[in-house]
């Protein structure tokens, strides 16, 4: 916090016993006439110190001789006074200082050089942090005038009365501005010097103080984390932020240039007690740098102002160059003779305040405490972009206006929805074994915008096997979902092979794999599952991976009698063991003893009835058959490729038919 003071001519010290009781001073002087001038002291004495004298001699020298112009003497034309410290919102303790006025005149003869009003006292107080031992240090003030006979004549640069705010303040950064005015307008320069001490003759050049361990000129109050003390050079504005409690004493030199020329100089001993202050505060903005809002939802933004002090007056503006405040402020709801916000900040409870109103367009006023909201809903057209909303809030209390702002920024974001798509890394099926697998996909968030699930590749007929859901009063369902669960699908629908629905989506697939699956031994299967929001549409892909085992075939003996005589006993001549449907390739000849062709077949499953060419057409005689077979029967499998391994055939054999 920042608080505006103005510049003191003297340190207050708080009421010790002290070796002096001048705590700081300066000189002013006031050309009457081509070589007459007022003169005025101001001494600034603590209330509990050594009275003052009524009466002060002031000496006057050459600049750059030292030559004694005498001295004058200069008296109080009103009693002293004692200065009031603080304001309605702080009064310091144990601190009182009077400020005592010493008028004259002197008469001096036109002189180049110009001359110097110089005056000193022993000693300074005891109770001094900043340099070492303050009781045996005087004090000196002094000013330079130029030649009398100076165009346009000259008036030294002028302090004004003691301030109110003499005192700094700990822990607080204070600007404290300077009240030097110079009749003349001429131009003024501020910077510090080291202050000085009286010296005997009091002359040219002048003795210093000694600085502390800690201390010096250019860190006047010792600081060591915040900023050393500071004086702007043309405004004379002082900036310090005291880090500790103490007494520190510091002199001003203000020069004065009139076209560009210096002619004269004054100095100010300024001596300050850095005390532990209690100020009004500035009111608390209650709400984080940067908030987050979701497009597409309807969001409200509560922003709480506060007084420290409780019962201040307190003033809003909000502003933004990129944000309509406008239309989406909405006025809080009277209740009696209150004014409310329900559900603020998503508490559940009501913002209750005892007094509202809207004093201009945008600017708005409460005590002790305040409530704002606004809401909107974020279109998709703005996510990312990020609104810059300036708050500007001041409070009217005891020590004026107190001041807080800060900027705010609304980030536009999309709020994407989890979707999760549950389905099988991988899965084995079997010749000519039915299977069905399944797939699960869930809006985590519930967000009631649809949801589907499609299958995108794969040499499937994913249509074909597409199993539709059974459906009752309460909607579309799968029993026992993987086994164990019935699945409902929320507004349920199939178009071109997607499932649309909400939350929960399930899909199944039911197929018998056929020689063409075993041809290909393995393939993928991909999904997608896609939730369409209204500014996006998310989506989740996975794979399913299709292991093919081939069907399980062997050759054994083949009989060499059969008996087709109807008993169902033996009444096939056909190949032992399982053929491999897939792979599997023979031809078989039949021949009588005649050598005449009596039965043939490319079927690995053929079975010859005995009769002729099959079928159940004339029997053949009892007797001797020959038999001529090639090709496969019974393929293995390679355990790494998975590649058929045919077993090969190539017999002749003679077979009896008997009845």
């Amino acid at each position: 916090m920042k608080k505006l003071f103005l510049f003191a001519t003297a340190v207050i010290v708080s009421l010790y016993s002290f070796a002096s009781h001048v705590v700081g001073g300066n000189i002013e002087v006031v050309q009457t006439g081509a070589n007459s001038y007022n003169v005025t002291m101001n001494l600034f004495r603590d209330c509990s110190g050594i009275s003052l004298d009524p009466t002060e001699s002031i000496e006057i020298y050459e600049i750059g001789t030292n030559i004694s112009y005498g001295s004058i003497t200069v008296s109080q034309p009103t009693p002293a006074y004692v200065v009031q410290l603080g304001d309605s919102c702080y009064t310091p303790t144990g601190l009182c200082v009077e400020q005592w006025t010493y008028t004259g005149t002197a008469s001096l003869p036109n002189n180049p050089n110009g001359y110097y009003f110089v005056w000193g006292v022993c000693c300074r107080n005891g109770v001094i942090d900043n340099i070492t031992s303050p009781s045996s240090a005087g004090s000196l003030f002094y000013t330079e005038i130029p030649d009398p006979a100076l165009a346009g004549m000259n008036s030294t640069p002028s302090f004004g009365p003691y301030p109110t705010d003499g005192y700094f303040c700990v822990n607080y950064t204070q600007d404290i501005a300077s009240p030097v005015v110079d009749a003349d307008g001429d131009s003024l320069a501020f910077s510090f010097v080291t202050p000085y001490e009286d010296n005997i003759p009091m002359t040219m050049p002048f003795l210093n103080v000694t600085w502390a361990a800690g201390y010096s000129l250019a860190n006047i109050v010792g600081n060591v984390a915040q900023a050393p003390m500071s004086i702007d050079g043309q405004t004379g504005v002082i900036t310090v932020h005291p880090e500790q409690a103490g007494v520190y004493v510091f002199s001003v030199l203000v020069e004065e240039f009139r076209n560009g020329v210096k002619i004269g100089e004054t100095i100010r001993d300024v001596q300050y007690e850095a005390l532990a202050c209690s100020f009004d505060s500035p009111p608390s903005i209650n709400m984080q740098d940067t908030v987050a809002v979701y497009a597409g939802d309807s969001i409200c933004v509560d922003v709480t102002v506060t007084d420290v002090d409780g019962t201040d007056t307190l003033y809003v503006i909000p502003s933004s160059a990129d944000f309509d405040l406008t239309t989406t402020f909405v006025y809080p709801t009277q209740v009696g003779n209150t004014w409310q916000y329900n559900n603020f900040n998503n508490s559940g409870s009501a913002a209750s305040m005892d007094h509202f109103d809207i004093v201009n367009i945008g600017e708005y006023q409460g005590v002790g405490e305040m409530y704002l909201r606004y809401c909107w809903q974020p279109d998709c057209e703005s996510v990312n972009d990020v609104y810059e909303i300036n708050l500007l809030a001041y409070s009217l209390g005891c020590s004026g206006s107190d001041t807080s702002q800060r900027p705010v920024y609304f980030n536009v974001q999309y709020e994407p929805a989890e979707v999760t798509l549950d389905i099988p890394d991988s899965i084995t099926v079997t010749y000519d074994e039915q299977i069905c697998f399944e797939l699960l996909t869930v809006d985590q968030t519930y967000s009631d915008y649809p949801l589907g699930v499609k299958p995108t590749a794969g040499n499937f007929d994913f249509v074909g096997n597409y199993v539709t859901p059974s459906q009752n009063s309460t909607g579309y369902y799968y029993a026992n979902f993987w086994g164990i669960d019935t699945v409902y699908i929320k507004d349920y629908s199939y178009t071109g092979g997607e499932i649309i629905g909400k939350d929960t989506v399930a899909i199944r697939y039911c197929w018998t794999p056929g020689c063409g699956d075993v041809f290909m031994k393995e393939y993928e299967l991909s999904y997608e599952a896609t939730l369409y929001t209204e500014c996006f549409d998310l989506s989740e892909n996975k794979t399913m991976l299709v292991n093919v085992e081939p069907p399980s075939s062997e050759l054994t003996r083949i009989p060499n009698v059969f008996t087709p005589n109807g008993d169902h006993e033996n009444d096939f001549f056909k190949l032992g063991g399982t053929p491999d449907p897939c792979f599997d390739s023979i031809t078989v000849s039949i021949y009588n003893r005649w050598g005449k062709l009596v039965y043939e077949s490319n079927d690995p499953y053929f079975e010859w009835d005995g009769t002729i060419k099959g079928k159940g057409n004339a029997n053949c005689a009892e007797g001797t058959y020959y038999v001529i077979i090639g090709g496969s029967y019974g393929s293995t499998y390679d355990p790494v490729t998975g590649e058929a391994i045919p077993t090969a055939i190539e017999e002749k054999y003679t077979i009896q038919l008997l009845r």
